[in-house]
């Protein structure tokens, strides 16, 4: 008997890409803002939107890290329970 794991695994990878692509969007939209500052006009909006996008971005890279980690978790008890079942199957 064997658990499968590709499904656990699949999901790890899915989340793994989401983080990647949301930290992608982070640094371009900071960069953007950035250079819309490093003209000296109207400095007060842009801050605001800095901070916004900052504090939104940790929530969901906290939140993220939360499901990752229960998504490892799980794919490494699989793995873990295939190896005490061809554990217990050799010694039958």
């Amino acid at each position: 008997m064997r658990i499968k794991t590709d499904v656990a695994l699949r999901q790890v990878d899915q989340w793994r890409e989401l983080v990647t692509t949301r930290y992608r969007r982070f640094a371009s939209s900071l960069s953007f803002l950035l250079i819309a500052v490093g003209d000296k006009k109207q400095v007060i909006l842009p801050m605001f939107f800095t901070i916004g996008l900052s504090l939104h971005f940790v929530l969901l890279e906290v939140a993220s890290v939360l499901v990752l980690g229960a998504l490892v978790l799980k794919l490494h008890s699989y793995r873990f329970a295939n190896f005490v079942l061809r554990a217990a199957a050799k010694t039958n």
